[in-house]
């Protein structure tokens, strides 16, 4: 919205409802538009409410659609906690880029395996078609990529203008993942 021209005073922002009453939304015209994830996204297709607008499954679908990388899944700790704490800083950063190399050394199939029937349900067979969609989102290595920092706070920028202050530079690191990617030994 924001690359295209618009702002948020453009848009209303209608309740987070159930897939059913969303698609009923969408089909009556009350809502133009949903950001939604896979599973949700392919049930509004089956019920023929709408249609893939932008695909931001993938890196490359995200780069085409929002000019550059948009991280959706952010580790937040405040400067001083990270100071503090580096070890913990580290060891997170460890778990995420050993996670990171697990989804991209491993079939669909494989991390299947490895789920908890607690996490997955008991329709494994729906829990891997999802798996396979949104396995591609998991793009990179865990490093902030360049841009995506700044990307983001422009968003932010227009929910709250305070931020417009922030030095976006000070507000990320990549030093615990650049470690954690160095081969360092992991436990």
């Amino acid at each position: 919205m924001l690359a295209g021209g618009h702002t948020l005073a453009d848009y209303t922002r209608i309740a987070n409802e159930s897939k059913d009453k969303i698609a009923a939304a969408l089909k009556s015209g009350e809502a133009d538009l949903v950001v939604a994830p896979t599973p949700d996204g392919t049930y509004y297709e089956a019920q023929g409410a709408g249609s893939v607008f932008a695909d931001l499954t993938t890196s490359e679908g995200t780069r085409k659609t929002l000019g550059s990388l948009f991280p959706s899944s952010t580790v937040y700790m405040t400067s001083e906690r990270v100071k503090a704490h580096p070890e913990t800083a580290q060891r997170l950063a460890d778990g995420f880029v050993r996670t990171l190399r697990f989804l991209h050394s491993h079939s669909p199939e494989e991390i299947l395996a490895v789920i908890p029937f607690e996490i997955s349900g008991p329709d494994r067979a729906a829990y891997l078609k999802v798996l396979k969609e949104e396995l591609p989102m998991f793009g990179g290595d865990g490093r902030m990529p360049a841009g995506a920092a700044e990307q983001e706070w422009r968003v932010l920028t227009e929910f709250k203008p305070d931020y417009k202050r922030v030095k976006v530079a000070e507000t990320y690191t990549n030093e615990f993942v650049d470690v954690a990617i160095g081969g360092r030994d992991v436990h």
